[in-house]
């Protein structure tokens, strides 16, 4: 017989079971009523249950949505790229946990938070799944504003590090702007937000200082360098790869912004040293005149007392020489060389007088090709000196004195002999410019001049060489600007030097004497 419950345990069992229908109405409640999307799908991902933040999502009702496919509700392509991948391996019994954007028809694209977990029956086997949504968009955003800040922030702290060392490339002493600019363009890539793969250079005129990996790509910056209102030349920043677009091409506005604001101190810093050298220039033509006047009033006041005794003695020796024809090659020797260090101390008193009391050359049209062929063929240059003459096919005239350009002939021969020991090459050109002037240049083998005295070489009184005061070409610069010229000496230890002046072509236009 089968067995029969008692009174109390029937009024138990209706007790529980009351029990049980308020905790389900509850466990209801709290499901319907959570803001997480819910919903439980069965092995075909045919949705079984949903609660109300899941079927207000998809603006659906209960029986829309039941009995329905997850690839129907959000589409073949979302199902099986997105949903499924996730939602096989919680079939094969793990907790599986991702996130993703998604897009509900009743709001608009949010991230979610989502978590599949197997779904048991009473005889422990898996026979679907349940989906829990978080909306974490919010959440989402603030952490990528954060990231977008913290990047920017890293990206202003590599802009002031390279502003920093830009200012300590300032504060060097004695710095050159050729160093600057490479300083300028090896600072730079570390400064932009993808500093591995930036290149920079700077091009002023033909000159062009640039970062060991630079290349010219399309995904450029550049930023013109003015000077007193000119564009002397360019600042270029390139990527060496394609990068996502931001402002302009790959680069950041503050990027854009950091580039101009170099090239415009670069203006600024050009503008300044070009000031520092005129003020320097004009310091040392001051120097230069007062150097001369001192040596005018020495030169003045000793030319005449040196003079007398130096022609007694250049007397005597000829005397002597005349009178001791018989005499042995050691005395003749010797007055030799009495004659020769009279002849240069006539010629130091001479360069004084030529350097303090030089007139303005009177000038009159000269073949400048046929005047100096013939002052190289009569010239006194050693015949172990190879004496080649370039000149231009076409007749070239100037307006010259012919007894002051002597005098800078003669100054440039000599120290051009004496840099060759008496041997070498010395190539002498004559060519027109592009700018109605004639090039005139003196090229020798010799040793060449250090780096750190070309600058000084024009000046009275300086002088490389063991012998002589240092006043030849100082002489041959102060004629050359007379004759509304310019005076370049460029010079290579152990190549040799070149010193060119550049001179005026006659003007056809002028009337002529």
């Amino acid at each position: 017989m089968a067995y029969k419950p008692t009174y109390e345990e029937l009024e138990q069992r209706i007790k529980d079971l009351k029990k049980e229908a308020v905790a389900l109405h509850q466990y209801k409640h709290i499901v319907d009523n959570s803001a997480d999307m819910l919903a439980l799908l069965d092995k075909r991902f045919t949705y079984i249950a949903s609660n109300k933040a899941y079927l207000e999502a998809f603006k659906l009702t209960p029986d829309e949505l039941i009995g329905q496919t997850v690839a129907a509700v959000f589409g073949e392509e979302f199902f099986d790229n997105v949903i499924k991948p996730h939602a096989d391996r919680c079939l094969e019994g793990e907790e599986v946990n991702f996130q993703d954007w998604f897009e509900f028809p009743a709001y608009e694209r949010r991230y979610m938070d989502i978590a599949y977990s197997p779904y048991y029956s009473s005889d422990n086997n898996i026979v679907g799944f349940v989906v829990s949504g978080r909306n974490i968009t919010d959440r989402k955003l603030a952490k990528e504003a954060l990231q977008q800040q913290t990047s920017d922030l890293g990206e202003r702290v590599k802009e002031l590090n390279c502003l920093y060392g830009f200012s300590n490339l300032m504060g060097m002493p004695e710095i050159t702007l050729a160093e600057i600019f490479q300083g300028v363009v090896d600072i730079i890539p570390p400064s932009c937000q993808y500093s591995e793969i930036t290149c920079s250079r700077i091009l002023m005129g033909e000159k062009e200082y640039k970062t060991k990996n630079f290349k010219e790509t399309n995904w450029k910056q550049t930023s013109d360098i003015f000077v007193q209102g000119e564009v002397m030349g360019t600042l270029d920043v390139c990527y060496l790869n394609e990068k996502p677009e931001k402002y302009a091409g790959p680069f950041l506005k503050e990027e854009i912004d950091l580039i101009n604001a170099i090239a415009e101190r670069l203006g600024h810093i050009i503008e300044r040293k070009q000031t520092e050298k005129t003020l320097q220039d004009a310091q040392e033509e001051i120097l230069r005149k007062d150097k001369l006047v001192l040596i005018g009033r020495l030169s003045g006041s000793i030319a005449h007392e040196i003079r007398n005794p130096l022609a007694v003695i250049d007397s005597s020796s000829y005397y002597l020489k005349k009178k001791l024809k018989e005499a042995d090659a050691k005395t003749h020797e010797h007055l030799n060389r009495i004659k020769s260090q009279v002849d240069t101390a006539v010629t130091i008193i001479d360069n004084l007088h030529n350097l303090t009391r030089t007139e303005y050359p009177k000038l009159e049209r000269l073949d400048l090709i046929a005047f100096t062929s013939k002052f190289i063929d009569t010239a006194k240059v050693p015949k172990t000196i190879d004496v080649i003459k370039s000149f231009s096919e076409e007749v070239v005239f100037i307006n010259a004195d012919q007894g002051q350009l002597s005098m800078v002939y003669n100054n440039i021969l000599r120290n051009a002999v004496d840099a060759m020991d008496g041997e070498g090459t010395l190539t002498v050109t004559i060519c027109k410019t592009c700018d109605d002037r004639v090039e005139l240049s003196f090229s020798d083998t010799g040793y060449g001049i250090e780096s750190e005295n070309l600058d000084r070489v024009l000046q009275p009184l300086f002088s490389t060489k063991t012998k002589g005061m240092g006043l030849g070409l100082s002489i041959a610069n102060l004629v050359i600007e007379k004759h509304g010229g310019t005076f370049e000496v460029k010079s290579q230890l152990e190549k040799g030097t070149t010193i060119t002046a550049y001179l005026p072509l006659h003007d056809t236009t002028s009337k002529e004497e």
